[in-house]
């Protein structure tokens, strides 16, 4: 259970529900319809205001709250969901079926709101869930009321209290002073990367190594062991059908158009123009759909809420069923590239890694798969990327 070590003098461990938790009366706002009334909904979380509906527009029967309450919500509980019910205003107020009430005038109310959001709480809270995942899960109360927490004197209470908000309110005054710095680093960013594709980062570096391998020397070799596995895979289905090849059969390969660069910058010398698909192979997930909700080989799978800039993102993983040709075929391995398939135009291309950091995951047609041919590797394919991201380019320089 939380918080079993040694405790300061004068502190205890509590369980939940000698803490206050309780079942409320509860109201129906219908029977009303004229009436306004102060709804402390799941929702409106986020905007850290009640809303303010009639009776008509809530419609269903709601638990009755008062200042002071703490409420803690069952839903989807990885979001972290507490708050505590101000001043009413003049107004009666209620709330959603989706909170857990906590109501003792011996503990101050923003001492357990802040002790319920603290992570080693919430992953109490998520360990024991009902419900198939995501958003449909909910903690349960009964499950809720065995959690123990450390709980010091009122006195020692608001103290800390006192000092949680005084340093997050340090915290907000520095995410001010960054969002005002944060366009001049953009700028800062897209300048780094233009000049990442002019040459004049490695300016240096070339004088001090001008007999490297070119561009189109690596090219000719990554087309010549394309062309080499594709000669293999087409002798294998000869093979498989115990057929000789025909004559000519190599004449089926399609070789890489070449990149008409008339219309695009001059280069440096020893660079080249190319498409992404002839540098790697580029795969759109399976789509999500209910018969593979269950199944004998339910995978992870990554989606475009796990993608973000740079970065893949597991705390809201699920599952689904993948016959083993789908996970052969959508399979992940390290140092593939996801990017955003076109959730939104503002996220189109929005892209990152995956370095393993769910084994044997999948994933969905919301995002695209590009797994770059050897020897490349996958850090200046990303930077690219994230160039085209920024800059809205849809070409690539090599």
């Amino acid at each position: 259970m939380s918080d079993d070590g040694v405790l300061p003098s004068g502190w205890a461990h509590m369980r939940l529900e000698d803490l206050g938790m309780m079942s409320t009366t509860t109201v129906d706002p219908s029977k009303e319809p004229d009436k306004e009334w102060e709804l402390w909904s799941v929702p409106s979380f986020p905007t850290g205001c009640p809303e303010v509906l009639t009776g008509a527009k809530i419609g269903s029967s709601k638990q009755r709250v008062y200042e002071g309450d703490v409420l803690l919500c069952k839903i989807n509980p990885r979001i972290n969901r507490v708050w505590v019910v101000s001043e009413a205003h003049g107004l009666e107020q209620i709330a959603s079926s989706e909170w857990i009430i906590f109501r003792k005038t011996e503990v101050e109310p923003r001492f357990l709101m802040h002790r319920l959001r603290e992570s080693k709480f919430r992953e109490e809270l998520c360990a024991e869930v009902s419900g198939v995942g995501g958003s449909l899960t909910r903690a349960r109360p009964q499950t809720v009321k065995a959690l123990r927490i450390s709980l010091p004197p009122v006195a020692e209470q608001r103290r800390i209290v006192t000092k949680i908000e005084a340093l997050q309110e340090r915290s907000r005054r520095a995410r001010e002073a960054l969002a005002e710095v944060g366009p001049l680093l953009e700028q800062f960013r897209q300048s780094v990367l233009a000049a990442a594709f002019r040459g004049d980062l490695t300016a240096d570096w070339r004088a001090a190594h001008p007999d490297v391998e070119s561009a189109s020397e690596l090219l000719y070799r990554i087309r010549a062991e394309r062309r080499r596995r594709w000669e293999q895979a087409e002798l294998a289905k000869y093979e498989a059908k115990g057929r000789t090849p025909p004559k000519n059969w190599q004449d089926k390969y399609e070789e890489p158009e070449p990149v008409d660069d008339s219309v695009l910058p001059e280069l440096l010398n020893g660079w080249e123009w190319v498409r992404v698909k002839d540098i790697g192979e580029v795969q759109l997930g399976r789509q999500r759909a209910p018969q593979y909700h269950s199944g004998p080989n339910m995978r992870p799978y990554l989606r475009v809420m796990n993608v973000f800039e740079d970065r893949i993102d597991t705390e809201d993983i699920m599952k689904m069923d993948f016959s083993p040709e789908e996970f052969e075929r959508y399979r992940l391995e390290p140092e593939d590239i996801l990017l955003n398939e076109g959730q939104s135009r503002e996220l189109v291309g929005r892209s990152a890694i995956y370095h393993g950091e769910i084994p044997s995951a999948c994933f969905t047609n919301t995002l695209v798969r590009f797994r770059p041919d050897t020897p490349i590797e996958s850090d200046y394919p990303q930077i690219v990327f994230l160039a085209w991201m920024f800059h809205k380019q849809k070409r690539c320089t090599f």
